[in-house]
């Protein structure tokens, strides 16, 4: 879910990381000591127009600002945030003007880097550092859009069961198994009795074995062959699952750690 929803157009008041506004040699003298993370907030849009860095073309936003009032400046439109929208009339189009376009001029700016650098690492906290790093929003506090928040009900519940009108509980409070045996039998799956069994046990007694062993074990073995590698066993197999399920237990390590010498 983007974190800004704003649309961007004319007269548009932005933000901007100072590392990626454009021109740069103005931007460092203007601000010798910027430190990360630091933004010019007084930019406002004039237009939309094509830049070419390094022979590759990407949409920017050209701004005017209080702070260079002699100056146009630019950014790439993905780092652009919208702090308060422009007029409704004026909103930019989405799509990338044509060259036929008069405002699809063209700047040109040498020895900038790439206008995006981003590879994932497996580690989420890692990567969304990198991601603001380049400039772009992250909706990173895991809170659902609020279109898919559902109505809360202003129906009071009932005092003694806790329920809405038109609520009930589906168990009535009769044990069906009781009522259909008079033997009191320990519980089992099939006369496999779980005793003092270990949780390895009984995650093969709930597991399909049979089609882990008959389908999983064969068909991996036979693509490991083909491949020219050692065919794989019910053992190794059972040791995968379960260091996927470990991994399902734990937060903050790469994918890639677990699977290292």
């Amino acid at each position: 879910m983007p974190l800004n929803r704003k649309t961007l157009g004319v007269d548009a008041k932005c933000s901007v990381l100072l590392s990626v506004l454009r021109p740069s040699a103005s931007i460092d003298q203007r601000f010798p000591n910027k430190v990360a993370g630091q933004r010019l907030c007084d930019l406002i849009a004039v237009r939309m127009g094509e830049v070419t860095r390094n022979g590759n073309k990407f949409l920017a936003c050209f701004f005017k600002s209080e702070t260079f009032p002699d100056l146009e400046l630019y950014a790439a439109k993905r780092y652009v945030k919208v702090v308060e929208e422009g007029p409704s009339d004026l909103f930019f189009d989405v799509a990338p003007p044509s060259p036929e376009t008069p405002q699809g001029e063209v700047a040109t700016e040498e020895n900038e880097g790439t206008e995006f650098d981003f590879r994932r690492t497996g580690d989420a906290a890692e990567d969304i550092r990198t991601v603001l790093a380049q400039g772009l929003a992250v909706d990173d506090d895991n809170a659902p859009a609020p279109e898919n928040v559902p109505e809360t009900t202003q129906t009071p519940r009932d005092e003694s069961s806790g329920l809405f009108e038109g609520q009930r509980f589906s168990w009535n409070g009769v044990c069906q198994r009781k009522l259909m045996t008079n033997q009191k039998l320990p519980p089992g799956f099939n006369n496999w009795r779980p005793g003092s069994k270990t949780s390895f046990e009984f995650f093969l007694q709930l597991f399909p074995i049979e089609w882990l062993k008959t389908c999983v074990v064969e068909n991996t073995s036979d693509s490991l062959r083909a491949a020219g590698l050692q065919p794989t066993s019910f053992g190794k197999i059972c040791r995968f699952l379960g260091l996927w399920l470990l991994m399902a237990t734990v937060v903050g390590f790469p994918r890639r750690d677990f699977f290292s010498n």
